[in-house]
């Protein structure tokens, strides 16, 4: 079967059966926020207790705009490691070293190759605020061994190891390329890069203090030291503006609660802007779940709530910043669960078209009805594998329509989805979708109307009769197609109706359609005895 094809039968397959999910289904665990002077990016994921994690994406290109979700950022399946943005996309390293693209106006792709480059994690990772160059810095024993790469002009330039104890990697272009790393020392324990107009930044702490140094015509400046009252420095964020470079030191209060206090550069010398504020008290937050950083000029911070949703909020980078924080949305106009009001809806519509069909045909529901000789009621399982059988012709039909959607939502090829995903593939091809239910009952009626049986069925050996033997009539097999293409559109809760009417609800194995239309699905065979009934006799006591 064609990729596409196979593909296409597991989304419509899934978008019938998948389960409901709403926004309290997920629940952000940690957050990062990554930004350049035209873009502003939240990343979140939840804690993963089942399979890898979640992650939600928001992204905001205009000035002064709540960072929102879109149909180019689905929620992903990853374990991020690293988030970083530069003026093209957002850089995704997730824990197993492969890296991901995403965009605010075109699906995601996969990222430079890293495992190629390096061995081991980087020490830091960071973008460039006005151009499409991200860095990033590593041990320089954890380098691959000199690769050569083609010049475009056929010859091959060999790639050596920098003789300093780290390296710099900056990728442009899609290439990665190598240079001397800053003179850190090895003993120290954290360390950060920002970079703007093509020049990098260092920062790091080394015996307690802050340092940073700054790359510009290939060199390295002196390692200088950032002056902080901080007597314990183990959280901090860096970024950069268009008046210099800034750090975000967290100050610990206890436990998991850090103050926020601003430094920043200007000519050369920095300063403490002071702490962090929300209204008049200092802003406290909880650096292993927040995310910080410096986007379009600003501080940008966010943080999950203890009900389960994210804020965000943004500062000028100033004198005692003052934060003002907005819930970003889970919701988005191209991925909307299905609400309970939704699902009341469905279930109510196949309940009335149920009742319908069992008040007005209920002597055919509660009798067992006589069969031509040689006759038998289909099997249950024929049935749904027939129906199965016949929908992929109707697949086949409108995929041209429907299957670009899916490309550019960056979910071609796949073999499976997330519940997410094939939620966000409905709400975008609502339109698609429906003329596929259409087409599905449209071919079943046509091969019903003039041999009594489709494809599928044919496959299975199984008909289409009418209650008194006879081939189907043409109002029979609309009425039949008609409550089938209703009930397959009705998802997951008109399959399981249509189950339930025939396993259950009728002595024939009718269902709704069947019942509407006085039908009946049959296969060669002999029928099963007849159960005898109970004898009564007056002349018996209850206890005789």
């Amino acid at each position: 079967m064609p990729s596409q094809l196979r593909t296409a039968l597991l989304i419509f397959l899934g978008s019938i059966t998948a389960p409901v999910i709403g926004e309290e289904s997920w629940k952000p665990a940690k957050l990062w926020v990554a930004g350049t002077d035209n873009s502003t990016w939240v990343a979140a994921r939840n804690a993963g207790s089942s399979g890898l994690p979640i992650v939600q994406l928001w992204y905001s290109a205009k000035e002064n705009t709540t960072p929102s979700q879109s149909l180019y950022l689905p929620p992903v399946s990853g374990d991020p490691l690293q988030i970083v943005a530069d003026t093209q996309a957002l850089r995704v390293l997730y824990g197993n070293l492969t890296a991901c693209d995403y965009f605010g106006d075109r699906p995601y792709s996969p990222g430079a190759l890293w495992r190629g480059e390096c061995r081991g994690r980087p020490l830091a990772w960071g973008g460039d605020a006005t151009m499409p160059i991200i860095w990033a810095m590593v041990a320089t024993e954890q380098l691959e061994k000199p690769a050569a790469t083609d010049d475009g002009n056929d010859d091959l330039v060999v790639r050596p190891i920098p003789r300093t104890r780290l390296t710099l990697l900056k990728l442009q272009s899609g290439q990665w390329t190598r240079h001397d790393g800053p003179d850190i020392p090895a003993g120290a324990s954290a360390h950060w890069i920002t970079s703007r107009a093509g020049s990098p930044r260092a920062f790091w702490i080394a015996d307690g203090k802050l340092f940073t140094a700054r790359r510009a015509d290939d060199d390295w400046s002196k390692p200088q030291e950032i002056p902080t009252d901080s007597a314990d420095l183990r959280y901090g964020w860096a970024g950069t503006s268009a008046d210099g470079a800034a750090f975000i030191v967290g100050k610990r209060l206890d436990a998991n609660r850090y103050e926020l206090h601003l430094l920043l550069e200007k000519s050369g010398t920095w300063s403490d802007a002071g702490a962090l504020r929300e209204g008049n008290e200092s802003l406290v937050i909880d650096p292993e779940t927040a995310g910080i950083g410096i986007a379009r000029g600003q501080l940008a911070v966010a943080r999950p709530t203890t009900t389960g949703e994210v804020e965000f909020g943004t500062a000028a980078l100033g004198v005692s910043p003052a934060m003002r924080f907005n819930t970003l949305s889970l919701s988005r106009a191209d991925f909307q669960p299905q609400s309970q009001w939704g699902e009341a809806f469905t279930l109510t519509l196949c309940l009335v078209v149920m009742t319908i069909a069992m008040w007005t045909r209920r002597d055919l529901a509660v009798q067992v009805l006589p069969l031509p000789k040689g006759l038998r009621l289909a099997m249950v399982w024929k049935r749904v594998i027939a129906g199965l059988i016949d929908m992929v012709p109707a697949i086949v039909l409108t995929l041209p329509w429907w299957y670009p959607k899916i490309v550019a939502l960056g979910l071609e090829g796949r073999t499976s989805f997330t519940s997410e995903e094939l939620i966000l593939i409905d709400n975008q091809t609502t339109l698609e979708r429906y003329a596929t239910y259409a087409a599905y009952g449209l071919w079943c009626f046509i091969w019903e109307l003039f041999l009594a049986r489709t494809p599928g069925k044919l496959l299975l050996g199984i008909r289409v009769i009418s209650v008194d033997g006879a081939p189907p009539g043409p109002r029979q097999c609309l009425l039949r197609n008609a409550v089938r293409t209703l009930m397959v559109a009705l998802g997951a809760t008109g399959f399981l109706v249509t189950i339930m009417s025939i396993v259950i609800v009728t002595r024939n194995r009718q269902r709704t359609g069947d019942l509407l239309a006085r039908t009946l699905v049959v296969e060669s065979g002999e029928p099963p005895p007849p159960v005898p009934e109970p004898i009564e006799d007056d002349r018996m006591g209850p206890f005789d």
